[in-house]
């Protein structure tokens, strides 16, 4: 579940289910207002993952898609 925390109305909003595997460590870059990549993560100790979410928080509302996983270096 995404939670959104409204400080001038002092409550909390349901936004949604994110519709993957939940991840810690993630790299997240805005891309503009309201929308965001969140970029790999562990889904659980030691366990990577290479999906890629872009997401665009709206009023009431997460929307959520998938985008091209990160390729891994080449050494």
């Amino acid at each position: 579940m995404v939670l959104a925390y409204d400080a001038a109305a002092n409550s909390w909003g349901d936004l949604g289910r994110v519709p993957a595997l939940p991840n810690t460590r993630s790299a997240v870059v805005k891309t503009a207002p309201g929308t965001f990549l969140v970029i790999n993560g562990e889904i659980k100790p030691g366990l990577r993952t290479d999906a890629v979410k872009f997401v665009t928080f709206g009023e009431n509302l997460a929307d959520w898609s998938d985008v091209a996983v990160v390729p891994a270096p080449v050494w």
